[in-house]
């Protein structure tokens, strides 16, 4: 039989418990007790989201990177997909489960709403930003940013996992996320970085996706036909041509170096060259053709036969 544990007896009870759960898996590591608090807060929010079982949300940008791997690069907001929903339903979905109670003395009031134009990051999807006050108690502390995208449904397989990230909370009722699929994300943060921007031709500016790119490619394994066909798809959307090699802009450099010092298991891929190289040997035999079935083994960084 399994013992469901007592929940917290307030909201200075329950804040209390994240904070010493952050202290102790802040110690000798990145990311600070702050950030822990701040994904812990991420992860109230995501288990509302996911607790509808039929839920159409998926998980995807850093948040999702550090639902997949612990220590991958912090970031500042949540990034969701809609899959096969419109804005403005999943604009009124996303709020709706959000005000569900899970006896957790978290709180999350709808706060404003921005529209956003389909940036670097699939430009071909309606966007929104969503603001949420979050309340622990009646306390209020801070607010969360949800980017939202509806209308585009992935390639891949979805994932539900158990966020790697996730303090050892056990009296907090938990639930595993729905993740974007690996090789839809791997596609959109490669087909970003190949394409130009604007009449101008402006170069892509998100080295964040080439640390995103390098952790991937460290701790994932990726079916090869599945990476094809997110690549194939993708490139369409965003009428590129398809190339034989992933390349970034000469630019790049110091803002990814930045990030890399941060990020403990990348003290090997502190230099955008190192980074490259590992990033070109994961794509460009999915780009080139020369591999088109096997298994990324992040064991041995190469392309595998399928066992």
């Amino acid at each position: 039989m399994i013992q469901v544990l007592p929940g917290y007896s307030d909201g200075n009870a329950v804040r209390s418990a994240i904070k010493s759960a952050a202290r102790m898996a802040a110690q000798d590591l990145n990311p600070s007790v702050g950030t822990l608090v701040q994904q812990a807060t991420y992860d109230r929010f995501l288990c509302r989201v996911f607790s509808d079982p039929n839920s159409t949300f998926l998980l995807k940008g850093g948040t999702g990177m550090l639902a997949r791997v612990a220590h991958a690069r912090s970031t500042r907001d949540v990034d969701l997909a809609s899959i096969d929903t419109e804005t403005e339903a999943a604009v009124a979905d996303l709020i709706t489960l959000s005000r569900i109670d899970l006896g957790d003395h978290f709180r999350f009031a709808f706060a404003g709403r921005r529209t956003q134009i389909g940036g670097e990051n699939q430009p071909y999807t309606a966007g929104t930003n969503l603001t949420f006050d979050v309340y622990i108690g009646v306390t209020k502390h801070g607010n969360l940013s949800i980017d939202l995208a509806a209308g585009h449904t992935p390639t891949g397989r979805v994932e539900r996992r158990a966020p790697a990230n996730r303090l050892p909370l056990p009296r907090l009722r938990s639930h595993d996320y729905l993740l974007y699929p690996i090789a839809d994300q791997i596609a959109d943060k490669a087909c970003a970085t190949l394409t130009s921007y604007g009449v101008a031709g402006k170069a892509p500016s998100r080295e964040k996706d080439l640390v995103d790119l390098v952790t991937i490619a460290l701790h994932e394994q990726i079916d090869a036909h599945a990476l094809h066909q997110a690549l194939a798809t993708e490139m369409i959307l965003r009428r590129l041509d398809p190339p034989v090699e992933f390349r970034i802009p000469a630019s790049w450099g110091p803002a990814y170096a930045r990030l890399a010092r941060q990020i403990m298991f990348l003290m090997n891929y502190r230099t955008v060259e190192d980074a490259l190289s590992l990033a070109k040997s994961l794509l460009d035999p999915i780009l080139s053709g020369t591999v088109e079935h096997g298994v990324w083994d992040p064991s041995i960084l190469r392309w595998t036969r399928r066992s």
